[in-house]
């Protein structure tokens, strides 16, 4: 599959990944690339203060 679209998100806050997350549905079965830019480290990726409501996937073991 060729990528037809790219498309990137700035930002990977609560925000950032609720858009990601909608844009990844809009277009599905299209042939588009999302990318989520953050300026933290990946294992930063999450927020403690959400209670367990926000948690990023960063290694391919992780659960979705």
């Amino acid at each position: 599959m060729s990528v037809q679209r790219k498309m990137i998100v700035v930002g990977s806050g609560v925000a950032g990944m609720a858009f990601a997350h909608r844009l990844s549905a809009l277009t599905r079965g299209q042939q588009v690339e999302i990318q989520l830019l953050s300026k933290a480290a990946p294992q930063a990726s999450n927020s403690n203060a959400a209670q367990g409501g926000v948690a990023a996937v960063i290694h391919p073991a992780d659960s979705w």
